[in-house]
């Protein structure tokens, strides 16, 4: 690539918050059994660059108008070890978990950065793909993760394929194209209206809040079973609400029981919204790997005490703010900053607004739903695949986040986190209490149904 190119306004947002919340990076891990050619997994990668021309670049900080200038030229040798490497580990995971929490600079680093975690005579591998959060989101990471494995299996048969640049706009115009003027107005005036919301809460989630060093970076994963997540999406249908709901319901829930609380009134928890829903399916496939989520807030009440009660406060929330332009209600404030200022200014407001949420303690959770992941979008050709998910950004307490991703029936929660801003045993305890009753909420909903079934035979039978 031989252009520059914009930096979009959530690129630049993601950008601030990559200086006060998180890390800003990203990850997609696939368990494979087989061996992975490598050769071939690295041209793919290296072919993943000239169809995503904003990974071949790196990010120009100008105080003005930020920008993607192209890297410089790289050799083979540069490319294998900065961008395409093997790994070579007695224990896989020890690995894993050890490339996860590294740091990527989008300055100097690559954009996307893959791994295959190998050992010898060992049946399976990992490919881990680390991507840098400025570029893309969790959507965009699944879907730059289904086309590097399309083309890792295509060069099998094809050695000598060539995919084409897309060049199309990776910014919110996507998003705004799909909506009138008079739709646009409404979302602004909604907007207005959910920072009212949000500015008049008084209770407060009281994270660690040190200004100690970012450091001793770590992840901490949790996997419920087929046969729990099952039980837990049909007790959700019983509810109205989704399985996302009631995991951010166990979620907010695990925090509450953990992290001391302070005030009065609603406390609000956060989930993130993927805005390529907006756009016409057709569409997406076309779509260029950006930034494009959204966030919606609910508020829960202190008088919900029981699990039943949280989440039916969620269910009617969630009804509301799916008939309001879910996910969009701060898509207005942040292109006001980071379209409508000089960078300079949006870094400013946004460091002011960290500095005041960390001073008034006003951070809110937030629930990250990559939603199911499909193994037929995501085969290699040549070997079998075991797992996949997801894992966000290293989070900086009193910022907290989980990420949630869905594969054959298995859901793996994943939470990274810098142990001199929050204890591990703390993570540890959320992600216990989390376990402890979805275990009891799926054990108690299949005993009823079980229940529920033996009662209507014996009545059939009686019947007869």
């Amino acid at each position: 690539m031989d252009r520059k190119l914009p930096a979009t306004a959530l690129d630049l947002a993601i950008s601030c918050g990559r200086q006060n919340a998180s890390s800003m990076h990203i990850h997609f891990i696939a368990v494979v059994e087989g061996a992975i050619d490598f050769e071939r997994l690295k041209k793919a990668v290296f072919l993943s660059m000239e169809a995503e021309p904003v990974l071949a670049t790196r990010f120009v900080s100008h105080p003005l108008r930020p920008y993607w200038e192209p890297q410089p030229a790289l050799s083979q040798a540069d490319f294998r070890e900065r961008y395409c490497s093997v790994l070579e580990s007695d224990d896989l995971d020890a690995a894993l978990f050890s490339f996860l929490p590294e740091p990527l600079d989008p300055v100097t680093d690559p954009l996307v950065q893959v791994r295959l975690i190998r050992k010898a005579g060992h049946p399976q591998q990992i490919v881990v793909v680390k991507l840098c959060h400025l570029i893309g989101d969790a959507g965009g990471l699944l879907g730059y993760a289904q086309q590097l494995i399309r083309l890792y299996a295509r060069l099998a048969t094809e050695p000598d394929y060539k995919p084409v640049a897309n060049r199309r706009s990776r910014g919110f115009d996507q998003i705004t194209a799909q909506f009138s003027l008079k739709e646009k107005l409404q979302i602004v005036r909604s907007t207005v209206q959910a920072l009212r919301r949000r500015d008049a809460v008084t209770r407060r989630y009281a994270f660690p809040n040190t200004p100690a060093p970012r450091e001793q970076r770590m992840y901490l994963r949790l996997e419920l079973s087929p046969s729990r997540v099952q039980a837990l999406k049909s007790y959700g249908r019983r509810n109205g609400a989704t399985l996302n709901l009631v995991l951010l319901a166990a979620y907010y829930r695990a925090i509450c029981a953990v992290i001391p609380i302070s005030g009065s009134g609603v406390l609000p928890v956060m989930s993130t919204v993927d805005l390529r829903r907006y756009v016409p399916k057709d569409e997406r496939a076309r779509m260029p790997l950006c930034n494009l989520s959204g966030v919606t807030t609910l508020y829960i009440g202190e008088r919900a005490t029981t699990f039943p009660e949280t989440l039916a406060q969620m269910v009617e929330q969630m009804k509301e703010r799916k008939g309001d332009y879910l996910g969009l209600l701060m898509v207005p404030l942040v292109l006001a900053l980071y379209r409508g200022l000089p960078f300079f200014a949006g870094q400013r407001i946004a460091a002011n607004d960290f500095a005041k949420m960390r001073k008034n303690r006003t951070s809110v959770p937030v629930l990250t739903n990559a939603g199911e992941i499909l193994p037929e979008d995501f085969e290699f050709g040549d070997v079998t695949l075991v797992n996949i998910y997801g894992v966000a950004s290293v989070m900086y307490s009193p910022t907290f986040a989980t990420s949630v991703t869905e594969f054959r029936k298995t859901v793996t929660l994943c939470t990274g986190f810098c142990q001199t801003l929050i204890p591990r045993a703390t993570v540890e305890a959320i992600f216990d209490h989390m376990d402890r009753e979805l275990a009891e909420l799926a054990e108690q909903h299949q005993s009823s149904s079980t229940a529920s079934r033996t009662k209507k035979t014996l009545e059939v039978l009686n019947d007869g």
